[in-house]
């Protein structure tokens, strides 16, 4: 029975994952990782890329994780140069203002994440997870992206040959080698980040288009999963009277939809399908139905992560600040939007403890779900 790990999307916050993995790492020791199938959407994809090619030792693999995330600081995410910034921005003020007038073409992004890669090319180590693969080590890792052509889902992945391809309405699948730009492309937040080439395609985040994040895990086998989301399911608290939503408030809540709230709704569907087979008879549900029952671990942020740092804006770039100001966002408002670009070590560190007290808090279900995946079990 394989177990999967799924790990959603979440610029900044995706540091919070790194935190779980270290309880669950801590936990599980110094052995494999207890995962055969790993699939990661947006920061996640750079998160369960890096375990995929260090599945030998998970406990070693989730420290080495953890480490990375607490070295980031912002200039190894984007440029932070004023003289790149000034250039990013005037060319966004020149094609909003002038409609494109001066012919130059438009900007690709508001940020140059040229130091994101450079990061992640020193950091992972994509030829060893693709011979984890082909050695039997892994049975798959998966890598969400949007197709910006088609606007469709697109899920790449790296499995045995005879894993079959999946297609539905909104989303697809392609076999292959998972690449660093398959990575990066799955990490591209829309608008601030720019999307990545394959192929001669263009690719950018896979939160936009991935409304069942729990879905190429199961299409790779997976009965057994632990989903690590970076949105507190509650919700947050009101707060009365309220003025009316800045910009960048509203913006905080359109990256929320596209990247978080897919993992409830997924979490939901599958809970509701085992409900249903539950009520099924035994052999008629093992003979007629191509449905199984999946067992689910799932973690959210018992804190809303946008509210644990005070995400000052002095700690951006001079324009980038500018433009954030110019969107509405302060020291007090527009938070959601913030935290997603606060790649600051303050704010990581906070996230990182954050997700390792919520993993350590479920200790006992953790070991329970762990304990159950050996092999005499």
């Amino acid at each position: 029975m394989s177990n999967g790990l799924v790990l959603t999307g979440g610029g900044a916050r995706g540091a919070y994952q790194a935190g779980v993995l270290r309880a669950v790492g801590e936990l599980h020791g110094r052995r494999p990782l207890p995962f055969q199938v790993v699939s990661g959407t947006s920061a996640g994809s750079i998160n369960g890329t890096y375990l995929a090619s260090r599945a030998e030792d998970f406990e070693e693999a989730t420290a080495g994780l953890w480490a990375l995330w607490e070295s980031i600081t912002l200039d190894k995410v984007y440029k932070t140069d004023t003289s790149t910034m000034v250039k990013v921005g005037a060319g966004w003020i020149a094609n909003l203002g002038l409609g494109g007038w001066m012919g130059s073409g438009h900007p690709q992004s508001l940020l140059d994440t040229a130091p994101l890669r450079a990061l992640l090319t020193q950091a992972l180590d994509i030829e060893r997870a693709q011979r984890n693969i082909a050695s039997g080590v892994l049975h798959g890792l998966a890598v969400s992206t949007t197709r910006l052509d088609t606007g469709l889902g697109v899920t790449f992945y790296d499995a045995n040959p005879e894993t079959l391809p999946w297609v539905r309405r909104t989303r697809t699948s392609e076999q292959a080698h998972i690449t660093l730009d398959h990575v990066i492309a799955s990490a591209a937040i829309p608008i601030f980040f720019p999307a990545t080439s394959i192929e001669g395609l263009w690719y950018s985040d896979g939160g936009v288009r991935m409304h069942s994040p729990l879905s190429p895990a199961i299409h790779l086998g997976a009965k057994r999963i632990l989903a690590i989301g970076v949105q507190r399911t509650a919700g947050r608290p009101a707060v009365l009277p309220a003025p009316y939503p800045s910009t960048a408030h509203m913006v905080g809540l359109l990256l929320d939809a596209l990247f978080m709230d897919a993992l409830d709704a997924d979490i939901e569907r599958a809970e509701r399908i085992n409900r249903t087979l539950a009520l099924l008879i035994p052999n008629t549900a093992a003979t007629q139905s191509p449905l199984h029952p999946l067992t689910l671990l799932t973690f959210q942020p018992t804190r809303d992560l946008g509210r644990l740092g005070d995400h000052p804006l002095t700690q951006f770039p001079y324009v980038l600040r500018h433009l954030l100001r110019g969107l509405g966002a302060t020291d007090e408002e527009g938070w959601s939007l913030l935290s997603y670009l606060a790649f600051e070590p303050s704010y990581i560190k906070q996230l990182l403890s954050a997700g390792y007290s919520d993993g350590m808090a479920r200790k006992a279900e953790i070991l329970a779900f762990l304990k159950a995946s050996e092999p005499d079990n």
